[in-house]
């Protein structure tokens, strides 16, 4: 409380307060109150023997004013049914009278042990005689009853019943074990195999996943407005329930009882209710593990051929190991499932992980087929992480992941599908896993993913699967949109992703696992060989499902991976050899990413549908178009896109065009054309093919200008040289001339004289 009391028997006032940074600044009060009433809170039943006299009832109850006295009887009726219903109501008046009927015996002290009266009867008014009773003690105030409590131990003096030894279904019993949520078609399946007793079948009811028998009291008897109880329910479906008062608190008592176990042992079937599975280990199984009593008759039923059954919790304790608790974010990231003994459940209150949200184990009850672990309500909250961490760690091979309203029927280790959505089979044994603990990330692979829904049958031998005959096998469909999500670990997300990718054209797609933390996760799935798929014609039971049909999925690849951001897509580089006979040559583009698969042939996978009308290659000789080709498109490995170029030998300067757009498996795209010339015996990207002939051309540019510089310079040289003769020849000549004409004159003055 505010006040810093416990909550206990009293009158409450209720409050809203409305608070800012300043503080409280307005206060209101329900226009209800609450009051507790004052109860006996401790009740232990004594005693052994065939009078009621030799019984005793000790009590504590609490110090409230509004107490005046207790009481104490015996009764066999449980709090929720008519006797108890009517004594809840009885006056102080009407309780008088009950203790002059010797139906109540008075007991005026607060805390104390009180022998049942000499011949005092039951609360119905009956002698003590065979039967079995429940102890009580009520506090009674001046307004009448005001509490109840009853000892988890009864009074048992009813003959022991004799164990059912007949045999049904050849004594080979079925365990039927359910994801939650359980659905009509599940109880109709366990009729039809109860069917060959010819009669109304017994079932046993075991709430024992709860801690206190009074949850189990309640679930079983009350008539909720909602939900009904257990008993109406399961006799509305035409079964026969009986009882199994099995809690933690009770027990000490019940689950080592002769009574209740030759009990069970009369039933045709034993109904695992929901609840902590942790619970049921502890009630089911002694601290060291072992069974006690009440599971041997479990397992006594199983052995006549009869049906060992359980929804959620009771599924999981199945299995051994049984685990929970963990969500597949925190599983993967911790990489450590914790495990815990029997005698480590406490025996109130939950028995938590030391991470939270962690996985954690305990020892199971062991009835499913070897190697097996089991889990549930499984799509519906994303849990196929925490499944495969749990089965490295539990060292299991064979994951059974059940949907809610879906369960798998195993008799002889033959496994049947029944119920509105799906059964995911997870098979370990060829996987890769990682080291667990803090030193290493979590990453496993090589893991085989099966999907079955109603009618399908898996064989835990063998891992033959058999597809009901309502389904009919689907092909790929090319170019079909794929599903996307953000959180594969979401609500039937896995389920959605992994059918509209089988369905796909595609071959390998990656999911990323929504978390908060580091590090973070990717879920791959890839085809193989052997994938196939089939589908009817009924839709699932879920609105998240709407718009999917049932569909079955075999022989998927998967792997878990740390997530690490991607490059972007682009075309690396390229290859060119031989193909086929070697009498054509191959180009092989080869991508970052894996490619998407837009057709799936007879001889493998292909970017697009050969029935698309255009050409995606062209083998170019300058302007001149060698070859158009289409069909060639073939993926390799998964990022090399091969392409058959031609029978000619190249030449420089032939060109491929890769003319279609190309996806990753990632999300990225290449929309323009991709080019390649021919160079020298190399393929080299069309842009750099055009840079290195720029190149070349300033080269021989270079050249032809030093070579016309050169020609030039001779040209001049000689122009210049014969210049410079002619020049020498006409000087001479003049030289010459002026000598002789000199040489002339002299002679003409010689003569003259």
């Amino acid at each position: 409380m505010v006040t810093g009391e416990e909550f206990h028997p009293n009158r409450y006032r209720l409050y809203v307060a409305t608070q800012t940074k300043d503080g409280v600044i307005a206060l209101a009060e329900a226009d209800k109150h609450i009051y507790i009433k004052p109860y006996p809170k401790k009740v232990i039943l004594h005693g052994s023997g065939e009078k009621i006299e030799d019984y005793s009832v000790e009590f504590e109850s609490f110090n409230h004013s509004d107490i005046e006295y207790n009481v104490v009887f015996y009764s066999t009726e449980t709090i929720y049914e008519p006797t108890l219903i009517s004594f809840l109501d009885k006056s102080m008046e009407d309780i008088e009278g009950l203790i002059d009927e010797k139906r109540l015996k008075k007991a005026d002290k607060l805390n104390s042990i009180e022998f049942f009266e000499d011949n005092q009867i039951s609360l119905e008014g009956n002698a003590f005689g065979e039967n079995i009773y429940y102890g009580y003690v009520a506090a009674i105030g001046s307004s009448g009853v005001l509490g109840v409590t009853y000892s988890k131990s009864m009074i048992i003096t009813k003959n022991t019943p004799n164990p059912e030894t007949e045999l049904i279904n050849d004594g080979k019993g079925t365990v039927f074990a359910v994801g939650g949520s359980t659905d009509s078609s599940n109880y109709e399946y366990m009729l039809q195999i109860l069917d060959e007793i010819g009669r109304k079948p017994r079932i046993a009811i075991f709430s024992s996943s709860r801690d206190d028998l009074s949850t189990v009291i309640n679930h079983y008897y009350y008539d909720d407005p909602q939900f009904g109880s257990l008993k109406d329910d399961w006799v509305s479906r035409g079964f026969e329930p009986v009882f199994i008062p099995l809690a933690i608190d009770s027990r000490d008592f019940v689950a080592n009882n002769d009574y209740y176990s030759a009990l069970v042992k009369t039933c045709d079937a034993v109904w695992l209710q929901g609840g902590d599975q942790n619970k049921h280990g502890k009630s089911l199984l002694n601290d060291d593990g072992s069974d006690t009593s009440i599971m041997e008759a479990i397992r006594y039923v199983y052995s006549r051929g009869e049906v060992i059954a359980g929804t959620s919790a009771g599924m999981h304790i199945m299995s051994n190991n049984a685990f929970g608790y963990g969500n597949s974010d925190i599983a993967l990231q911790v990489n450590n499932t914790e495990f815990y003994s029997i005698s480590d459940i406490p025996t109130s209150g939950d028995l938590f992980p030391n991470i939270p949200n962690n996985n954690l184990s305990i020892p199971g009850i062991n009835i499913m087929p070897s190697g097996v672990l089991n889990d549930t309500h499984f799509d519906a909250r994303g849990r196929l992480g925490r499944l495969i961490v749990a089965m490295r760690d539990t060292e299991k091979t064979i994951g059974i992941g059940s949907d809610e309203g879906t369960g798998i029927a195993v008799r002889e280790n033959i496994g049947t599908v029944i119920g509105v959505h799906g059964v995911f089979i997870v098979d370990g044994a060829n996987e890769k896993y990682s080291q667990n603990g803090d030193a290493s990330i979590f990453n496993a692979s090589d893991i085989k993913v099966h999907y079955l829904t109603h009618g399908d049958s898996y064989n835990f031998e063998t891992g033959e699967i058999v597809i009901a005959k309502d389904k009919e096998e689907i092909e790929s469909e090319f170019n079909k949109a794929m599903y996307e999500t953000d959180n594969i670990f979401g609500k039937y997300e896995t389920t959605k992703a992994m059918i509209s990718f089988v369905n796909s054209g595609e071959n390998k797609v990656s999911y990323r696992v929504k978390s908060n933390s580091n590090p973070q996760f990717e879920v791959v799935f890839e085809k193989t060989e052997n994938t196939s798929s089939y589908q009817s014609s009924d839709p699932y039971k879920d609105s998240a499902l709407a718009g999917f049909k049932r569909t079955s999925i075999l022989n998927l690849s998967l792997k878990i991976q740390e997530y690490k951001e991607i490059d972007e897509f682009v075309l690396s580089s390229v290859e060119v050899g031989r193909y086929g006979n070697d009498t054509e040559f191959a180009v092989t583009f080869i991508f970052n990413q894996p490619i998407k698969v837009g057709y799936k042939g007879s001889s493998g996978d292909y970017l697009n549908d050969l029935e698309d009308p255009e050409y995606f290659v062209e083998i170019l000789r300058g302007e001149e178009i060698l070859e158009q080709g289409k069909s060639s498109l073939k993926i390799v490995d998964g990022n090399k896109l091969e392409v058959v170029a031609g029978k000619e030998d190249f030449k420089n300067g032939d060109s491929i065009v890769l003319k279609t757009t190309i996806e990753s498996v990632f999300g990225g795209t290449l929309t323009e054309e991709i080019r390649y010339s021919y160079m020298d015996g190399n393929w080299i990207l069309s842009s750099d093919y055009q840079d290195i002939q720029e190149e070349i051309l300033e080269e021989v540019e270079e050249e032809i200008l030093e070579e016309a510089q050169e020609e030039i310079l001779e040209e001049v040289k000689e122009e210049v040289e014969k210049e410079i003769l002619e020049d020498i020849q006409e000087e001479t000549v003049e030289e010459v001339e002026e000598e002789t004409l000199e040489e002339i004159q002299k002679e003409v003055e010689k003569g003259n004289e």
